[in-house]
């Protein structure tokens, strides 16, 4: 039988290697060796199959524990590993202890949801792939769609086409397919989970199947772009620096990041351009024209502000505004202060219902849709867009009004020879 050659104790000394029983004194510094034991070979019990183990991460520096393959987490002390696995060890006794028959999917969902809690709230793992709280409240959120029948189902009675009525209960109630999607994951977790515990044999999450997302017309709000007469109540109240920046987006076709993003020093004056942008190889670093009409706006804006074009908090004039904050506290106060969001309310002035039918966005797709009513070249599009092919702009930018679909039926051209008898209907 093969051995691995044992390495030889180090001298007391100078800590070079040297065998004791061979040398009275060390070869390398002269130390004597007799009146120093040899120290002892202490070997680490090993423990029983099926008890688990901890072990020091030294890249992580903490202590990890793993039982059955199943890692457990990471912990600061030997102690707390060891007692990890010792409970994870009578936690598996007590679930085989019980009657399969009794265990049901509710109580394998609470026996999850606690691991998985536990799991986000662990300090101690800092890595990606940490979980966090917003992804459990997507899991408890998601278990609202499942039936109390299913609930209570045994989970030895357990099938694919049972796990199916949380998705159709999903989409009975007309959402989206994010939440078909997440009720999926739910099922997936709960099916691994099982199957860990040995209480199921195959992964019945892994059979279904996202239903098409079905949604009723009259409760969806489309986002569309500015009309002419919301342009124009803009216009009317441009001395606001929140309305400024909405005309900006409109005109120049910025994103709302890339305009939250430009800096004072990016416009130029000379030529009166601006040059920014992000997201894409072709949207970073594009030089955009200023419309004569906005030079006014722009100087105005670059005149108050110091680093960033739109800048909100005067004690943070070193920081852009992030994108949600501009939404919350400049765009939509401002579109509701001009009356072109205009929410539902009650007889006590209660809002009933928000009025979202533009958002930031919808700015780019004004630009986009003047500039292709206009007739300007697509390669000139494209550049101020920021895009690269001009199918992107055609499919989710542009929008055509009313009137231009009326300028293109007349554009048809009619023989005036023939006439319609009104009275014979001919």
């Amino acid at each position: 039988m093969n051995r691995k050659k044992e390495t030889n104790p180090k001298c007391y000394k100078c800590g070079k290697p040297c065998e004791y029983n061979a040398w009275q004194f060390c070869p390398f510094c002269g130390a004597k060796l007799a009146d120093h034991e040899l120290p002892k070979k202490t070997r680490r019990r090993r423990n029983t199959k099926g008890y688990g183990t901890a072990f020091y991460n030294t890249s992580k520096k903490m202590w990890e524990a793993k039982l059955k393959g199943k890692y457990l987490g990471r912990y600061h002390t030997e102690k707390e590993a060891w007692d990890a696995v010792d409970n994870e060890i009578r936690r598996q006794k007590a679930i085989s202890n019980a009657p399969l028959k009794k265990c049901t999917l509710e109580e394998i969902y609470e026996l999850w949801l606690e691991e998985y809690t536990a799991r986000a709230t662990d300090t101690s793992v800092k890595d990606d792939r940490k979980l966090n709280m917003s992804s459990v409240k997507d899991m408890v959120n998601a278990w609202k769609y499942f039936p109390n029948n299913l609930r209570k189902t045994p989970i030895i009675d357990l099938t694919a086409s049972k796990l199916n009525e949380a998705l159709l209960n999903a989409q009975s109630q007309n959402r989206s397919t994010a939440v078909f999607q997440k009720v999926k994951t739910l099922c997936h977790h709960l099916c691994n989970y099982a199957l860990g515990e040995n209480l199921i044999n195959v992964d019945y999450a892994s059979k279904l199947t996202l239903p098409d997302e079905k949604k009723d017309a009259k409760t969806v709000e489309p986002k569309c772009k500015f009309t002419s007469e919301e342009l124009e109540v803009m216009w009317n109240n441009c001395y606001a620096d929140d309305v400024k920046s909405v005309l900006i987006m409109c005109y120049m076709g910025w994103r709302p990041t890339e305009l939250c993003n430009l800096k004072v020093s990016n416009v130029n004056f000379e030529d009166n351009t601006i040059t920014g942008g992000i997201k894409t190889a072709a949207g970073k670093n594009r030089k955009v024209p200023i419309p004569n009409r906005l030079i006014p706006l722009v100087k105005e804006l670059c005149s108050k502000n110091e680093t960033f074009l739109i800048q909100t908090n005067p004690g943070k004039a070193n920081s852009p505004i992030d994108r949600s904050n501009y939404s919350r506290d400049w765009f939509h106060p401002a579109m509701r202060r001009i009356e072109i969001l205009k929410d539902e309310v009650d007889d006590s002035g209660k809002v009933i219902r928000r009025d979202h039918h533009v958002k930031p966005s919808s700015g780019r797709k004004n630009c986009a849709s003047m500039y292709r009513s206009a007739g300007v070249p697509e390669w000139i599009i494209i550049k101020i867009m920021g895009h690269v092919e001009i199918d992107t702009t055609d499919t989710y930018y542009v929008q055509a009004d009313l009137q231009d679909l009326r300028s293109a039926v007349n554009m048809i051209d009619y023989n005036d020879d023939i006439k319609f008898d009104e009275k014979n209907g001919k």
